[in-house]
């Protein structure tokens, strides 16, 4: 199941376990369909960021250590300007 830009606009509410239905944005979700997307976002959100850090260590590793240490003093400065 692909969630669409709607399906995660929904994720952005917080829908408390009283309501059985939610009518939003033209289209009608049961609490279960809502909690099963919840679900799905968290899981794609927990795998790109697994995807992204994975490829950064791979990013690193080919990196010489004069170039590593620059790399990560660059994103420190970054993250201090932040």
């Amino acid at each position: 199941m692909k969630l669409n830009e709607r399906d995660i606009a929904l994720t952005k509410i917080n829908v408390p376990s009283s309501v059985q239905s939610i009518y939003f944005k033209g289209k009608r979700y049961t609490y279960k369909q809502y909690l099963k997307i919840i679900r799905k976002n968290s899981k794609d959100t927990l795998d790109t960021e697994k995807i992204a850090e994975k490829n950064h260590d791979k990013h690193l590793e080919n990196l010489s250590n004069k170039k590593r240490v620059d790399h990560v003093i660059e994103n420190f400065k970054e993250w201090k300007i932040s």
